[in-house]
């Protein structure tokens, strides 16, 4: 069972680092000559040096990769917890959810209320 939870973040390494390589590789597959030269175009990195160029394709490559490991530890953490049995309980969970879509909680403090009541049933207002 402890092998099947932590997939998603052995996943999410695996994902982190591919991208990084599809990165570098992709920088090295546009260094290759033969692209053919058009009247009208946009030079990509013009005027900007080689190793400035290598700068930013290797922090992108790290960037996507400590991205995706940070986030691998994060699914990670939300695997450790046991599984919920969700059946059941249906007159708790309306009650519940009535109490969330009426903001009765926010609605003891008068500012709190007030303020967060009239952003809500506006966005209400304009979902309907």
């Amino acid at each position: 069972m402890e092998s099947r939870k932590l997939i998603a973040s052995k996943i999410l390494v695996a994902m982190g680092a591919l991208s990084a390589v599809g990165t570098l590789f992709l920088w090295w597959l546009g260094t290759l000559p033969g692209e053919p030269e058009n009247e009208v175009h946009r030079t990509v990195f013009g005027n900007i040096p080689g190793p400035l160029i290598a700068l930013f394709y290797v922090a992108v490559s790290a960037f996507l990769f400590l991205v995706f490991y940070l986030f691998s530890l994060r699914a990670r953490n939300w695997a450790r917890g046991a599984d919920e049995r969700r059946l059941g309980r249906w007159k708790e969970r309306i009650r519940e959810l009535r109490r969330g879509l009426t903001m009765r909680t926010l609605l003891r403090d008068p500012a709190a209320g007030l303020m967060h009541s009239m952003v809500y049933y506006g966005f209400f207002i304009l979902f309907l």
